[in-house]
């Protein structure tokens, strides 16, 4: 019998990135009140992934990550979603990766049937 995981998927910046569903809070349809503050998160997330720090493109919702500083509302390209997946789906970063890599919060790689997709750990991001 295998186990499986519950994740949120998302894009970010064109990349799909997986974090674990019990580390988000909440998913807001973007708003005036918290726009100016998910969109500054967003730029810093793509900065610590060395991604284009590039505005959403479309549609965007705003999730509410479990970071260590408490929680961050971030701007993030639909789709959003939440799905299970076996551990087997689960691949370690390969030691020469995990050992030269600066990102704490990259833990792992996701196999999915569209491609591969980055796990991160929202707790160890440090924005």
């Amino acid at each position: 019998m295998s186990s499986s995981l519950e994740l949120v998927g998302f894009r970010l910046a064109g990349y799909p990135l997986v974090v674990e569903a019990g580390l988000v809070g909440q998913m807001q349809a973007p708003h005036a009140q918290a726009l100016a503050s998910a969109l500054a998160n967003r730029q810093r997330l793509c900065a610590y992934l060395g991604l284009p720090a590039e505005a959403p493109a479309g549609r965007w919702h705003s999730l509410l990550l479990r970071s260590a500083a408490g929680p961050l509302a971030c701007a993030l390209d639909e789709p959003i979603e939440l799905f299970s997946a076996s551990l087997e789906q689960l691949l370690p970063l390969p030691p020469l990766v995990r050992d030269c890599q600066r990102l704490p919060a990259v833990r792992a790689v996701l196999q999915r049937p569209e491609g591969l997709c980055l796990v991160l750990d929202p707790a160890r991001l440090r924005l």
